[in-house]
């Protein structure tokens, strides 16, 4: 699991332009790159899975995060479908869809309400 928070990390951090359309500025030469750099700097923070891997792989595992995250919420709506678990790794997800204007359907500070720094301390990292 730290291996899946401090890539989500990384990626939380360079959302703005990893997460935004394409535009003059916003390019995909400069999206991966970005990846690229991401997955670097993941090795460089000691995150030897990543060795092996592309930046091409760093996207890919935010698009899987991303859907699991979206459907982990449409599950917790429905009744019937027993206890959904919000970790760090749903938050940070949740984080970094957030802030780039996409609805993820839920209003986080009500669930956050839920919880405490006391039983989910990575809460307080989160903006």
């Amino acid at each position: 699991m730290t291996s899946k928070i401090s890539i989500l990390k990384l990626i939380e951090f360079n959302k703005e332009y990893l997460l935004s359309p394409f535009s003059s500025t916003v390019t995909q030469d400069g999206k991966l790159k970005l990846w690229e750099q991401i997955r670097l700097d993941a090795i460089a923070a000691g995150d030897s899975s990543w060795e092996k891997k592309t930046g091409k792989d760093v996207r890919n595992f935010w698009t899987d995060q991303k859907r699991r995250t979206v459907t982990k919420k449409e599950k917790r709506g429905r009744t019937g479908e027993g206890r959904v678990v919000f970790n760090e790794v749903f938050f940070l997800n949740v984080n970094a869809l957030n802030r780039n204007g996409f609805n993820v359907l839920f209003r986080l500070t009500r669930l956050r309400s839920t919880l405490s720094v006391e039983t989910a301390p990575w809460l307080k990292d989160l903006h």
